[in-house]
């Protein structure tokens, strides 16, 4: 790491360019302001030791200077003027902390330490903090239909905004992923906050929200944060807001108006800095005509509404879905059980005409729990049991009739022969078991073939 020195007693700054480079630090050391400023041109230190006192003018001038050309460069202050306004006026200019000469090099290598340790924090929440924008850039969420790429874009211009967004759409079809990305790319810097509504009775979800006092109800030994004051600076997301009760839909249209949320049990009221993002997968117009969601509520959080893609017509994004498990491009191979090389390529597309060809009920979810439920018996050594069912009912119920007759007469090696290929046609086809199975089950011939092959 590097470090700069900024003294004008030369006898120090040889000592601390000692005493540091012995500890692995690269040291650039300047008797004056304008030294310290050409040293920061060149190049910018991690760690600068700035005595408050110089020749031409006061170390707090290059303090503000470091501090506005980059704030995450931690400065300690030296001096041997100590007095409480000068160490004040240094830590509120953003000097990390304040030594007064004498001091025992000890103490200051535990300050300096100190000092690197909070830089490295910062500078990894820096670094996981643009993780998590990238990982929920609009670029990751899957979605070429023209109503996703309307919803993007809507998503896109409001991100930067404070508005109340409410997310309407079926359950899994990526409200919080949509809420995500709202809040990730809205440069609010606090924390994004979810709770589901529906999940948590009433009395437990205004703890959980707005917080409680020790002593507040039985059970609350000691004073609780809610949510909201969790969220500060940031965004909480209301997952399933529908499911609320009348009264605490009270309560959060007090929170929306005078943005202040009071504790269960306390009198004093909190301001708070929160945007909300609310979702349900209810109609809330129905909801208000039934009686059982306020008028006055819905208006507060559907100030920015983005409709959600009905489950039952992504036929088309079940497809893209199922894009990233294959390579176009390339031949996908794998060893059968016979250590056999056998050609993938081409099943991606048979396993999509199957999709297409079956309309689906449920979401994103329900479909991609069991592309990864069904995959895990090609992921391990098939059975062969598995091995002979694919033989045996290769896209029909079994051979017909004459194909028995004709394996008869060409004498005792033929069986042998054909279970020979249809185990190799097994491996293109093992994959496709349980809905073979399924198709068998169904099949008008299945008991006659189960008698001829013993299934």
């Amino acid at each position: 790491m590097d470090l700069l020195i900024v003294d004008d007693e030369a006898s120090l700054r040889d000592f601390l360019s000692i005493v540091f480079e012995e500890d692995g630090w690269r040291v650039e050391m300047a008797a004056t302001l304008d030294e310290g400023r050409a040293v920061l041109q060149k190049d910018e230190p991690d760690l600068v030791l700035c005595d408050l006192m110089l020749p031409d003018g006061s170390g707090l001038e290059l303090l503000r200077e470091i501090k506005a050309q980059n704030p995450s460069i931690a400065v300690i202050m030296i001096t041997a003027h100590t007095s409480t306004k000068s160490a004040v006026e240094a830590l509120k200019a953003g000097a990390f902390d304040y030594i007064a000469k004498p001091f025992d090099i000890d103490e200051l290598k535990i300050i300096v330490r100190k000092a690197v340790e909070r830089k490295e924090l910062e500078d990894e929440n820096l670094h996981l903090r643009s993780a998590l924008e990238e990982k929920f850039t609009f670029a990751n969420i899957i979605g070429r239909s023209a109503r996703m790429q309307e919803i993007f874009s809507i998503v896109q211009r409001i991100a930067k905004t404070s508005s109340t967004v409410l997310i309407s759409g079926e359950s899994g079809t990526g409200k919080e992923l949509i809420a995500r990305a709202i809040h990730y790319n809205s440069g609010r810097r606090g924390k994004f906050v979810s709770i589901n509504c529906g999940a948590l009775p009433e009395n437990l979800l205004e703890s959980e929200l707005f917080g409680h006092e020790r002593g507040a109800f039985t059970g609350a030994i000691r004073e609780k944060r809610g949510l909201f004051q969790e969220a500060e600076r940031g965004t909480i997301f209301l997952d399933e807001i529908g499911e609320t009760t009348t009264a605490m839909q009270i309560k959060l249209l007090r929170v929306l108006q005078d943005r202040v949320v009071r504790k269960v049990g306390s009198n004093i009221e909190t301001q708070i800095d929160v945007r909300v993002i609310a979702a349900t997968n209810r109609d809330l117009a129905e909801s208000i005509k039934a009686g059982t969601f306020r008028e006055d509520l819905f208006y507060r959080i559907n100030v920015i509404p983005i409709g959600g893609h009905p489950a039952p017509s992504r036929t088309f994004h079940r497809q893209i879905l199922l894009q990233p498990r294959r390579a176009p491009e390339e031949d996908l191979h794998r060893r059968d059980a016979g250590h056999r090389e056998v050609s993938l390529a081409g099943k991606c597309a048979r396993a999509g005409e199957c999709d297409r060809a079956h309309d689906r009920a449920g979401n994103v979810g329900r479909p991609d729990d069991q592309i990864a439920a069904r995959s895990r018996p090609v992921r391990r050594k098939h059975s062969r049991c598995d091995v002979r069912f694919a033989a045996r009912w290769h896209l029909t119920a079994g051979p017909s009739r004459s194909d028995r007759k004709n394996l008869h007469d060409e004498g005792p090696g033929a069986h042998r022969r054909c279970a020979d290929a249809g185990r190799r046609a097994a491996a293109d086809v093992i994959p496709l078991v349980p809905l073979l199975r399924e198709k068998v089950r169904s099949h008008p011939a299945r008991r006659e073939a189960g008698r001829d092959y013993g299934g």
